[in-house]
């Protein structure tokens, strides 16, 4: 419970910094520029309405939802859209950054609870809610640039060293899926070791024979007739608009792994590949590795086990590049994440 007179004394302190600052706080969009996908605004409702829940005790009404629809879409919101924001959301001011602070104390949790009022705040052209998006980006800026610094460190941290993985060989990766006795769980475990560890685009995969169509942008897994994979195709990934669409081989290792799974679950070409959406998936990965290291290994420290490794390996920048692709990385990046063990 949040103490009100506590957050009334920061609120007004807020506000008397806030007029003391003398910035001028401009639009960040216009018109055209306004506007995110479908997935994208479900994705930030489903956050905004938790976070309401944790705040008010109940949810957002489906007519708040729709207007936050409206609104993060810029499908031609009305003033009543507007007006239901305001006074539904009342929580959004000059305090709100401690506010989440307060609920959300991991930087990484309270970026991605606030990356929705970010864009929110954006797209609603009153110097007010300019005043609380200034404030939002100054807390996200914050928390990238803390961010980057850690990545920047190669050194693990003390406590750490249980969390990354510093064996992929063949014969222990098999060794270790005998700990797991679920099919889906088998294959999840594979894909983050076998394969070079993407981040959580299995969750928007699809089972294909290899006549999918190349410009819709998903990603599936391609089967022929005896359900045996042969690749993953990627074209809905973070850095999807630098490298495009990509065809990876499955690692024959995992290959029967996948079989097994398909088959023993009754799926067909069409259906999902794995029945957890991108939101739920990290929870997932780390519930499987848990279970085979009994450590808290997330999906970060997966990837940064596998930067290291291949940024470890004798071989040449050609082979370390097709490598660090695989990840959906930029070499660079790949870098940052490279860890010293």
């Amino acid at each position: 419970m949040i103490n009100k007179v506590l957050y009334n004394k920061e609120y007004q302190k807020k506000l008397r910094e806030i007029k003391a600052s003398n910035i001028t706080f401009k639009s960040y969009h216009n018109a055209d520029t306004k506007g995110v996908n479908h997935k994208t605004a479900t994705q930030y409702i489903a956050k905004m309405d938790n976070i309401h829940r944790k705040l008010q005790n109940i949810s957002l009404t489906p007519e708040t939802k729709h207007s936050l629809y409206m609104i993060l879409t810029n499908t031609s919101p009305t003033i009543s859209d507007y007006r239901r924001i305001r006074k539904e959301l009342k929580y959004i001011n000059l305090f709100f950054v401690n506010l989440m602070k307060l609920m959300y104390t991991n930087a990484n949790s309270l970026k991605s609870n606030l990356i929705p009022y970010m864009t929110l705040t954006s797209y609603i052209d009153k110097s007010y809610y300019k005043k609380v998006n200034h404030l939002i980006n100054l807390e996200t800026q914050t928390i990238n640039k803390n961010y980057i610094n850690d990545k920047n460190d190669n050194t693990i941290k003390e406590g750490d060293i249980n969390k990354y993985i510093t064996d992929f060989s063949p014969e222990t990766l098999h060794a270790n899926m005998q700990k797991l006795t679920d099919n889906l769980d088998k294959v999840i475990y594979g894909i983050y070791t076998f394969q070079k560890a993407r981040r959580l685009e299995y969750g928007n995969m699809y089972i294909t024979y290899d006549t999918y169509d190349k410009n819709i942008k998903t990603n599936y897994v391609i089967i022929n007739d005896a359900n045996e994979p042969s690749f993953f195709y990627f074209n809905d990934y973070k850095t999807q608009k630098t490298y495009g669409g990509q065809l990876i081989p499955i690692n024959d290792n995992l290959k029967e792994y996948i079989k097994n799974y398909i088959i023993s679950y009754n799926l067909k070409v069409g259906d999902k590949f794995i029945k957890y959406n991108e939101n739920y998936m990290s929870s997932v990965i780390k519930n499987i590795f848990k279970k085979v290291y009994n450590a808290d290994i997330t999906l970060n420290y997966i990837r940064r086990s596998h930067a290291t490794c291949i940024n470890n390996l004798p071989i040449s920048n050609n082979e370390r590049l097709k490598l660090v692709l695989e990840m959906g990385h930029s070499p660079s990046e790949s870098l940052l994440y490279r860890k010293l063990i």
